[in-house]
């Protein structure tokens, strides 16, 4: 008789997960905003707890704030702009405010649940936890480039030009990940893990992580994590870490020498172009030039349709050769042998191994949209200096101007959702970051002469432009300029200060903070609802794990 199978240590290990955090965490990351509410609905329903435990440093409710202050005091500022400049008066906007606080209450919501999780659950249950996340967005993210080289047919898609480069240098794009949502949220989380499991000195996880990262092709993130890994090399880690870290750097050289290498060379030519101060080139190399074989007669001259003539005779006599020089070989001896017909290496500079620059929905739409609005002039204004530094640096430089001209509103910013945010751009309804109805269109004409202009000068150019470098996207810049300097001051006491106030008890979340800070210069993560409460959590996580570790060693 066979053996029965012993499921006790997968049924041990099983009950050791906290189900609830990890179902919350699967949901609530997903891209989908219904789904993410789904998700709050669901976890307050299974743990209906709503004691938030805020405090202020001052006044009667003065006290250490159980939660980050910050999520409270933005929402505070958006009320006050909505006063301060008579916006209640416009119902788009009102419209637009309610979904951009439902979104910072959203934040609140879900920092308060994680915390719960931490407070209520033991830490070897919620490092399992997380290990669990991580395997399970590795194992998605897998399947997905499993299912590109089925399509492709081949074992690398990072060299595949077919299909119109298609995928190519943009395969990373692809790779999603559990969120379903951009790879550089992908890459975001794996960067996160990578950090979280080198303290952890988990070497498999490490690897797994670290390759996962690479598939999403994020430069910034892969910069960003470089950065991080050197400074744990030098300053924060043993012999066993330098190890991992060595073989994490040599999986990053591997990864773009062999996989990717057009990714690398396309990083190298931005950052290049930003330190020596020349154009960025945004055109891939090699455009398509035509075989003779391939143009039709009657573009000829009768000179060149003999030469055409001549190369199909010599192409036909050099395939035969190539499917039978085996035999003829054999021939001389007496073997016979055939050979099976093998498909010729493809000629790559046919039209399906170029890029199509295709005129998308979105790019009619944006193109429209110049015409109706009559935005020739804002658009062809913000792209005066593209090819020459990242379109990020453009914008950054339209705030500065910006800030410059309205003083005034460098104290409370110029109102949520009219600057820099994906309320902004989500409000347009031009389905840049999803859905919304085009009847309640809000559109402040700063943010359409400045930010947008910009979004839309780099996204109605060909393929080349369209990258993360070259949209807006930073929460630096969406907290200066929607919520001013107080908002900015808020966010460094009550949310920076909130997690490195601990400093002294943390390990893995020193990289984290470094990781997220550079994170927020690249994307508006607050609003995308999957990464910050992620980082949040690991970080809750660790400083419990420190205040244990401090209570062992007063005992």
């Amino acid at each position: 008789m066979h053996k029965a199978i012993d499921l006790g240590p997968i049924k041990k290990f099983l009950s050791t997960i906290d189900w609830k955090l990890l179902l919350f965490l699967v949901l609530f990351m997903d891209v989908k905003i219904a789904i993410k509410i789904v998700a709050i609905v669901l976890i307050y329903f299974l743990r209906p707890d709503f004691r938030l435990g805020l405090r202020l440093p001052f006044g009667p409710l003065k006290g250490v704030s159980r939660l980050p202050l910050f999520y409270a005091g933005v929402i505070v500022i958006a009320l006050l702009d909505w006063v301060l400049y008579g916006l209640y008066a416009n119902g788009n906007y009102d419209f637009a405010l309610v979904i951009g606080l439902a979104f910072w209450l959203l934040c609140l919501l879900s920092i308060h649940q994680v915390k719960l999780s931490v407070e209520r659950s033991d830490t070897v249950m919620l490092h399992r936890t997380l290990l669990v996340f991580f395997v399970i967005n590795a194992a998605v993210s897998v399947l997905m480039l499993l299912k590109i080289m089925v399509v492709t047919g081949s074992m690398n898609p990072y060299l595949f030009q077919g299909d119109h480069q298609k995928y190519f240098i943009s395969t990373g794009d692809y790779i999603h990940g559990l969120t379903f949502d951009t790879s550089g949220t992908n890459a975001m989380i794996n960067a996160f893990g990578v950090a979280y499991f080198l303290y952890r000195k988990q070497a498999g996880m490490i690897l797994l992580c670290m390759s996962v990262m690479l598939l999403t092709g994020s430069n910034a993130t892969d910069l960003l994590l470089v950065i991080c890994l050197v400074a744990i090399f030098f300053f924060r880690s043993d012999r066993d870490q330098r190890s991992l870290i060595i073989i994490c750097l040599f999986l990053l050289i591997l990864f773009t020498v062999k996989v990717s290498p057009q990714n690398h060379n396309y990083a190298l030519n931005t950052f290049g172009a930003m330190l020596l101060k020349r154009n960025i080139v945004t055109e891939r190399p090699d455009p398509y030039i035509p075989r003779i074989t391939d143009i039709p007669d009657s573009l000829l001259t009768p000179e060149r349709r003999r030469k055409k003539i001549a190369t199909l005779y010599m192409d036909s006599v050099s395939y035969l050769y190539y499917l039978y020089k085996d035999s003829i070989y054999l021939h001389q001896f007496g073997v016979h042998m055939p050979v099976p017909p093998r498909k010729p290496p493809p000629i790559t500079n046919g039209l399906e191994y170029q890029s199509r620059d295709d005129t998308t929905q979105i790019r009619l739409t944006l193109l429209q949209f110049i015409r109706d609005e009559q935005l020739d002039s804002p658009v062809n204004r913000a792209g005066t200096d593209a090819g020459k530094i990242p379109g990020k640096l453009v914008a950054f430089r339209q705030t500065a101007g910006f800030l410059d001209q309205h003083p005034w509103k460098l104290i409370t910013g110029n109102g949520m959702g009219r600057f820099s945010s994906r309320l902004a751009f989500r409000s347009t309804a031009l389905g840049i970051v999803g859905r919304y109805p085009s009847g309640l269109r809000y559109i402040d004409p700063d943010f359409r002469d400045l930010h947008l202009a910009l979004y839309i000068y780099y996204f109605t150019k060909g393929p080349n432009f369209r990258s993360v470098i070259n949209t807006p996207d930073s929460e630096y810049d969406r907290l200066l300029t929607e919520y001013g300097l107080g908002g900015t001051m808020l966010f460094l006491l009550f949310y920076a200060g909130y997690f490195i106030r601990d400093r002294k008890r943390l390990s893995y979340g020193i990289p984290l903070l470094f990781l997220m800070a550079g994170g927020f210069f690249i994307g508006y993560w607050f609003e995308q609802l999957s990464v910050v409460v992620l980082f949040e959590f690991m970080m809750l996580l660790d400083r419990k794990e420190g205040e244990e570790r401090l209570t062992l060693q007063d005992k």
